[in-house]
């Protein structure tokens, strides 16, 4: 099994790269142009595995495979103690060393290994769904047989010591996200593209209402019902971009890091802005686009999320978690 299981990567992966006239992508990974944080990781539970794609030449390409343990109990998590792992997209959140771990939960921490991150579930789309519970890691162990048995832990995603330390050198907290599904699917180019090309045009469209201050062709991006930011509900943030849009001169904006993945039915897109208006000069700052088909499949803007980047927020990877 094993053998034939390296085989299909092979086909679907590797293959491409060396002159086969069809390629395959994975169908969640739509663009990456992150240099912050250029890698992606997806956990697929059916396999046990933990992939690590980079894109090369505009297309994610399959740089590692790691073997995984996963939730104790098969299924996506919908609440507190399942001891089922979550399916979605996740941003890593904060880094706990080992000396972190046993003094915050004593004689447990050991369990965690070497280290582990934290990760945001639930997250919107979670939540959206009643889901419930927390405490989602990608985690290290004191016990590596646990990786063997498969279905060995809390809900969380575990590799061994040797293992975390090789994945946390494509890991960058807050910027780098991990996708976790029960089975990895692909697609083939020309159906790849289609699905980038319309996300990607979605993004562009929605870039250029914004800086030509077209109020209706802007506001049309976003879910009237769903939506949701620091403004408020959509009504109230249709108020404040009104007031914006009427003071005079035209806002310049700049996306760059833009990078778009996807499940089922939403997408999350994630990019720096620089942003500079007659009000507002050079606010540089990191910008999260919660994303979700309507009845008409149409995209729709359901959660804007900005965070103000600081000094040294822009450095690349690598990032070192452990010490040497």
């Amino acid at each position: 099994m094993a053998h034939l299981f390296n085989v299909l990567i092979f086909v679907l992966v590797l293959a491409p790269s060396i002159g086969r006239a069809t390629a395959f992508f994975p169908k969640n990974i739509i663009l990456n142009e992150s240099n912050a944080a250029p890698y992606i990781l997806i956990a697929e539970k059916a396999t046990h595995s933990l992939y690590v794609f980079e894109s090369q030449n505009g297309s994610p390409q399959l740089l590692k495979r790691f073997k995984v343990a996963t939730g104790k109990r098969r299924g996506d998590k919908s609440e507190q103690g399942d001891r089922k792992t979550p399916e979605g997209i996740y941003f890593f959140e904060e880094f706990l060393p080992e000396k972190e771990l046993l003094r915050r939960y004593g004689d447990n921490g050991k369990q965690y290994g070497i280290g582990a991150f934290t990760l945001d579930y639930p997250n919107l789309f979670d939540r959206y769904q009643g889901k419930t519970g927390g405490g989602i890691w990608l985690h290290a162990t004191d016990d590596a047989s646990r990786i063997d048995k498969g279905l060995d832990s809390k809900g969380c995603v575990v590799v061994d010591n040797e293992n975390l330390k090789e994945v946390s050198a494509y890991l960058k907290l807050s910027e780098s996200q991990i996708i976790i599904v029960q089975n990895l699917q692909y697609l083939d180019e020309d159906n790849w593209k289609i699905n980038k090309d319309r996300l990607k045009e979605f993004l562009e469209n929605w870039q250029k209402a914004w800086e030509e201050e077209d109020l209706n062709a802007y506001l049309d991006f976003y879910d009237q019902r769903l939506f949701r930011s620091h403004k408020g509900n959509y009504q109230k943030f249709a108020q404040y971009k009104k007031s914006v849009f009427e003071a005079p001169g035209q806002p310049q904006i700049k996306l760059t890091n833009r990078r778009i993945l996807t499940r089922d039915d939403y997408a999350i897109i994630t990019f720096h802005q620089e942003y500079s208006s007659s009000l507002l000069q050079n606010e540089i700052g990191k910008k999260t686009l919660y994303l979700r088909k309507d009845s008409n499949y149409n995209w729709k803007i359901v959660l804007e999320k900005w965070e103000k980047l600081q000094d040294g927020a822009l450095a690349q990877l690598p990032i070192k978690y452990f010490e040497s």
